[in-house]
């Protein structure tokens, strides 16, 4: 990949480009107080409470963790692979979701890692499926349900399903996908 270019020279927070090499950074040039909107955890909080000490989330102004229990082997494959599987992602994601609130932090739930489809099933039972939504449609409302139960609605974030643009995280038809979306989103509501 050829490095990125920049066609003129540009002033930006105290960030000085001269050319298309050279980035010069003014620390005597001050913006404001750091809000870290970015702060947060795309996956790799643990499921152990506190296994991380305090100050490592409250020093990077923490904002956001994000989960489903992606990559969970048995006996936490997901809601395709049958209740105990799905309760062992749900302990994982309902974990995640605590220390996010401990800290302040939104928690965004990614529903499609419960449901079961990431690297250790490639070809698995996707939603709609055959024109069938009998099971995804019970696994929304079980989901809401466990979620309801255990107290864990503030500050949650539904990502209805992740990047489904990309053929790893949606190997069915745009149409099936399209679907997905709008039935979930009218069981959510």
């Amino acid at each position: 990949m050829p490095p990125l270019r920049l066609l003129a020279p540009l002033l930006v927070a105290g960030l000085t480009v001269a050319d298309n090499i050279t980035a010069t950074v003014d620390l005597g040039v001050s913006t404001g107080e750091p809000s870290h909107w970015a702060s947060g955890f795309i996956y790799g909080i643990p499921d152990t409470p506190n296994q991380i000490a305090d100050h490592w989330y409250t020093h990077i102004g923490f904002r956001y963790g994000r989960a489903g229990g992606a990559q969970l082997n048995a006996p936490a494959r997901g809601w395709i692979w049958g209740l105990q599987e799905y309760k062992g992602r749900l302990e994982s994601t309902l974990s995640n979701y605590r220390t996010c609130r401990k800290y302040g932090a939104d928690f965004i739930l990614l529903p499609h890692d419960i449901w079961g489809t990431d690297h250790v099933n490639s070809s698995t039972v996707w939603p709609g499926d055959n024109g069938d939504w009998s099971d995804y449609d019970y696994f929304v409302r079980t989901l809401m349900t466990d979620l309801k139960i255990n107290d864990a609605l503030e500050g949650l974030v539904w990502d209805i399903w992740n990047e489904p643009d990309i053929s790893i995280f949606w190997v069915r038809d745009q149409q099936q996908w399209i679907d997905l979306y709008i039935r979930t989103h009218k069981i959510i509501r």
